[in-house]
């Protein structure tokens, strides 16, 4: 039996009959420690009508929160390895993925669609998919279950899975910072304010105060129920002029970075 042949991640072409074997193995190997990461190496079994593949990519997910208890996950593919004869070529097609897993014990399908051209033994890149977690926490289990694109009105590609994958994906939730200052008795007093979607951030925030270009302050203050104060004193503005002020909360595994800006003036 003659297999058609596919390039591997590594751009080394292989038959498929000898590669099989060879993934599930590797990939078994690497189920543990993938439950750490956000990506994995995610072996899929593919067909396109009857020519079959395999389908071995790196599958990188990521998640943020969209309510205090709802999340969007994603996930990103490499380009999809395409066996059909040469001869097939089609301008401006719909490319339609959709990835099935089970996040923290539920299914949930995830979905995404590009429109491009397709053309015989050209790799198909693959559309960024996403879909909707209800109940979320700070971070999701997430196990693939398979895998299909549809290229619409020509062909349907499933893919099953070859062995078992899970990823352990920490949800982000965007923040936003706001930021005040009041200048009174010859001191000034700066309050910055930094919430999130979901979650009170914590850690520090950065003030970085200057007058014109001269830098006056630049300290880090940590975050108390989300809120952050610093006093300057007479010691250092004690000259008179505007005064600007920059507030930066970095980012984290479970936040975003925000930065916020306001002023004061000394008369």
């Amino acid at each position: 039996m003659k297999f058609p042949t596919i390039k591997a991640r590594s751009s080394r072409a292989l038959p498929i009959g000898a590669v099989a074997v060879g993934l599930a193995v590797a990939t078994l190997a690497a189920v543990g420690p993938a439950r750490a990461a956000t990506s994995a190496e995610v072996p899929f079994g593919c067909a396109f009508g009857a020519s079959e593949f395999v389908y071995a990519t790196a599958a990188s997910f990521s998640a943020s929160f969209t309510g205090a208890s709802t999340a969007k996950v994603s996930v990103k593919l490499d380009e999809m390895p395409n066996t059909a004869p040469a001869i097939l070529s089609f301008e401006d097609r719909e490319f339609v993925g959709e990835m099935e897993t089970t996040v923290g014990g539920s299914p949930v399908t995830l979905t995404g669609s590009r429109r491009g051209d397709f053309h015989g033994g050209v790799n198909v890149p693959m559309p960024p998919m996403s879909g909707t977690v209800t109940g979320a926490a700070k971070r999701l289990a997430v196990e693939v279950d398979s895998l299909k694109l549809t290229v619409v009105d020509l062909a349907e590609i499933p893919c099953t899975l070859e062995v078992p994958v899970s990823v352990d994906v920490p949800v982000v939730a965007t923040t936003t910072s706001k930021a005040t200052a009041t200048y009174k008795k010859r001191k000034a007093k700066l309050v910055t304010t930094v919430k999130a979607v979901a979650g009170t951030p914590t850690g520090k925030v950065t003030y970085l105060v200057k007058r014109g270009t001269k830098k006056v302050a630049s300290e880090k203050v940590p975050l108390a129920k989300g809120k952050a104060t610093l006093v300057l004193t007479k010691a250092k503005v004690r000259k008179k002029g505007k005064y600007t002020v920059k507030v930066t909360y970095p980012a984290s595994t479970y936040f975003t970075k925000s930065t916020a800006k306001t002023s004061f003036k000394v008369t």
